[in-house]
């Protein structure tokens, strides 16, 4: 071969190594950022639902429950005071009870928790301040039936400022229940948008495994090109990119099993909120029935159409299989045990470092061949 044509095939395949590496590095980056974007969304994504939508969701459930319970223990402490009109050694009661204390600034303090962790946005805020002055309402209209009560049990007020505390509570759309029914929805909804945001689809999945895909056919390409035109067998550092895109698919896998596991964890959230749901209409139940009684036989027909229709209100179905409150709260920390462990927010520099490593190993394989053409004697 003459000098000149050495020279134009050394011209070519030092040409050839530099589109090589050029497409190397392209295909290193877009793996290594498609991976990083992916693992670091779905950490984010646990990050947010573990801290925040979840606790929301189940605060918000327990919130109400907390409200229909302490609703309970009124009716019954004020029933009771009624009762004993008959046995004046009896009424000695002049409020609701301790019990309804400690329910009523439970559903509060439960309140106040679902604002700090409020993911719903500025609508939620709202009825939860919302709510806030109705149940203010709604012990203002309880104390006012216990100091009724106790100065008359046989008469008409004491039982009529529970009616309207009841009112307040349970009017649907209006009382503080279905206000926090709404609230209720309006955090399950920014949890599942939470989760559709990093959810495992063909077409995500698609956009970190192509170009793994890519990268490591790239790599084998290189390698065999490589061994044919240096007569090497291996080129280490080449051999050890390979061995890192592997790892970072790794990486992918890993945030893909961490999504399934906030997923599943998050359904659970859901189920026990649901589960809280049942027992609060169960509560509310027992808590009309009692109301009704304080009024009389006759109240329902005589005392007008929303007293009738309180009267005629259907049950809540499937009382008699509600999950008992100690396994809702026992689900509800082992839903939040398992968010916690499924939160690898400290590993998100993985994917920069595995793309950091590909650039240097690329650059390391490929070098000295790029130096064996660059001062290649003629």
């Amino acid at each position: 071969m003459t000098g000149a044509g050495a020279d134009r095939g050394t011209a070519g395949t030092r040409r050839s190594l530099l589109r090589l590496r050029a497409a190397l590095l392209l295909l290193s980056a877009l793996a290594c950022g498609a991976v990083t974007a992916s693992f670091t969304g779905v950490t984010t994504t646990a990050a947010s639902v573990r801290e925040h939508a979840a606790p929301a969701v189940l605060q918000a459930a327990a919130a109400r429950h907390a409200l229909a319970d302490a609703h309970v223990e009124a009716v019954t402490a004020l029933d009771s005071i009624a009762r004993a009109r008959a046995t004046p050694g009896l009424g000695l009661l002049t409020g609701p009870g301790e019990e309804y204390e400690k329910r009523l600034a439970l559903a509060g303090q439960y309140l106040n928790q679902v604002a700090e962790d409020n993911v719903a946005g500025p609508s939620a805020s709202a009825r939860v301040q919302l709510s806030v002055e109705l149940i203010s309402a709604y012990a203002g209209w309880i104390g006012q039936a216990g100091a009724h009560l106790h100065r008359a049990p046989d008469g008409l007020l004491g039982a009529t400022d529970l009616w309207y505390a009841s009112r307040v509570l349970t009017t649907p759309g209006s009382g503080v229940l279905g206000h926090l029914d709404e609230l209720l929805a309006d955090q399950r909804a920014a949890l599942d948008d939470l989760l559709a945001g990093t959810t495992t689809t063909a077409a995500s999945t698609l956009g970190w495994l192509l170009p793994l895909l890519a990268l490591a056919a790239l790599l084998v390409v290189a390698q065999v090109r490589l061994s044919r035109r240096f007569r090497r067998t291996w080129n280490p550092p080449l051999l050890a990119a390979t061995a890192l895109v592997a790892a970072l698919a790794g990486v992918a896998l890993w945030g893909a099993r961490t999504q399934a596991r906030v997923e599943a964890a998050a359904a659970e959230v859901v189920a026990v909120a649901e589960g809280w749901q049942g027992r609060t209409d169960q509560a509310t139940e027992l808590a009309r029935t009692g109301l009704l009684g304080m009024l009389g036989p006759d109240c329902p027909d005589a005392c007008g159409p929303t007293v009738a229709e309180v009267d005629a209100a259907d049950l809540p179905a499937g009382a008699a299989t509600l999950a008992t409150v100690p396994v809702l709260t026992d689900r509800a920390l082992a839903a939040r045990t398992e968010l916690a462990d499924a939160d690898h927010g400290a590993w998100t520099a993985l994917g920069p470092l595995c793309g950091a490593l590909l650039v240097a190993l690329v650059l390391l394989g490929l070098h000295p061949r790029l130096d064996e053409y660059r001062f290649r004697p003629r």
